[in-house]
């Protein structure tokens, strides 16, 4: 009894992790507004929610704070399932990636 209990939990959880995995769907955007006061971010027309301890942000493979996320960017970006952004790769354009990898 204890043994299927176990096996049905161990499903559920699969179940679940594999869901909030393929949930995780990457898109491409432009931002086109900053709310850092308050935490949010328009790409693409969409507002979204974004936390400096819960967004990683990228150029490249180096990971760089949210600091360096500005109007106009080109992103690579991923949501969790409550609608924040977890994962951001800054991908253009690129006068604004050579001026980041000069500072």
């Amino acid at each position: 009894m204890k043994i299927n209990r176990l096996l049905g939990l161990v499903c559920l959880f699969v179940f679940f992790f594999s869901h909030s995995l393929l949930a995780q769907e990457v898109q491409t955007g432009s931002i086109e507004n900053l709310d850092q006061d308050n935490g949010f971010i328009t790409i693409s027309g969409q507002k979204y929610g974004y936390s400096d301890q819960l967004t990683q942000v990228f150029i490249g493979e180096q990971q760089v704070g949210t600091q360096k996320m500005d109007v106009d960017m080109v992103v690579r970006y991923t949501l969790d399932n409550a609608g924040t952004l977890i994962h951001v790769e800054i991908i253009g354009p690129d006068e604004k990636l050579r001026l980041l990898n000069q500072n």
